[in-house]
């Protein structure tokens, strides 16, 4: 028995004004800034910038490693 395909289905989202997070269209207010004020949402934002940072340098980091595996596989 064959199953039918079925088109992915994915809701319309929309950007945040104010923070930048996508939400489905059908929604109001973004839920997650929704009641926060200014400052807050700037400490959102730069706690959330702080974590993008590291992880990339942790992304670099097991290339490193990668790199540094290999080159050891190799000379064996």
């Amino acid at each position: 028995m064959q199953i039918p395909f079925l088109p992915f289905w994915h809701p319309k989202t929309k950007s945040c004004e104010r923070c930048g997070f996508y939400f489905e269209e059908k929604k109001e207010e973004c839920p997650r800034c929704k009641g926060l004020d200014e400052k807050q949402i700037e400490a959102l934002l730069t706690e959330e910038s702080e974590i993008a940072e590291a992880n990339s340098n942790l992304g670099w980091l097991f290339i490193f490693f990668a790199a540094l595996i290999a080159l050891l596989l190799l000379s064996y």
